[in-house]
C-alpha cells in the first residue's frame, strides 16, 4: 500500500514538473517571441547543448538583447620571401626594374632614346663663330634643292633641331673646332622615292659655314 502511494506521489511530481516546464516555455515564448530551438541545440530530454544565441543569452544572465558573437579575425597566410598572398594563394611579388639611363660618350647626352651631341650656346666672347641665324643661312645654301627645298623658308621647315657643339665626338672623329649640327626631317611627300620620310644630319664649320660631314641623301 505504501509503495502504491509513493508511486502516485512521484507520478504527480513529474506531472507538476512537466506542467511547470511547459508553463515556463510558454512564458519565455510570449515574452521574447522565440522558441526553444533559439537557445537549445537539441530538443527532448537533453537540453544542455546550447546554440550560440543560447550561450550568449545565458552569459547575459538570461536577459535580452544578446550581443552577437564576435566574427573571427581574418587571417592572411604567411608567404615565403619574394612572394605575396593574392587571389587566395602565394604569388611571386612583382619587381619594378630600375630606370637605367644608357651611358653616352663625352660630349653626348641620352635623349629621345638615343645619344645626342650636347647642345651648347656659343659664347659671345668667341670671335668669328657664327650665331644660330647665320648658321641656318649657311646650312640652307648647302641644302638648297630638292628634296630639301628651293627657298630659305622651305628649307627651314625641314630643320628639326639645331645644336652648337664644341667638344666630344662627331662624324666619327673628335671635335677640334666649333661646329653646328642640323637634324633634318623631310616629309615622305617630298622624297623622290616616296616610300618614307628622310631623316639625317648636316654638320657645318662654326666659323666658315662649310660642310664638315652629312648623313643625308641627294647632297653633292
Amino acid at each position: 500500500m505504501r509503495k502504491l502511494i509513493l508511486v502516485k506521489v512521484l507520478s504527480l511530481g513529474l506531472v507538476l514538473s512537466a506542467i511547470g516546464a511547459a508553463n515556463a516555455t510558454i512564458v519565455f515564448q510570449e515574452s521574447t517571441g522565440l522558441d526553444c530551438a533559439s537557445c537549445h541545440a537539441t530538443q527532448g530530454t537533453n537540453m544542455k547543448q546550447l546554440t550560440p544565441f543560447g550561450t550568449g543569452f545565458k552569459a547575459n544572465k538570461y536577459q535580452l538583447p544578446v550581443a552577437a558573437p564576435a566574427a573571427p579575425a581574418a587571417i592572411t597566410p604567411t608567404c615565403p620571401s619574394g612572394f605575396v598572398f593574392a587571389n587566395g594563394k602565394c604569388e611571386v611579388a612583382a619587381v619594378t626594374p630600375p630606370n637605367v639611363t644608357p651611358s653616352c660618350p663625352a660630349g653626348f647626352v641620352f635623349s629621345s632614346g638615343k645619344c645626342m651631341a650636347v647642345a651648347v650656346t656659343p659664347p659671345v666672347s668667341v670671335a668669328g663663330v657664327m650665331n644660330e641665324s647665320q648658321a641656318r643661312v649657311a646650312a640652307a645654301k648647302i641644302l638648297k634643292g630638292d628634296p630639301y627645298g628651293n627657298s630659305f623658308e622651305q628649307i627651314s621647315k625641314n630643320i628639326d633641331e639645331v645644336h652648337f657643339i664644341s667638344g666630344g665626338n662627331i662624324c666619327g672623329a673628335r671635335v677640334t673646332k666649333p661646329v653646328w649640327q642640323f637634324q633634318i626631317v623631310v616629309p615622305k611627300s617630298r622624297n623622290p622615292s616616296g616610300d618614307h620620310e628622310i631623316r639625317g644630319s648636316l654638320v657645318i664649320d662654326g666659323r666658315t659655314g662649310k660642310m664638315v660631314c652629312a648623313k643625308l641623301p641627294f647632297l653633292d
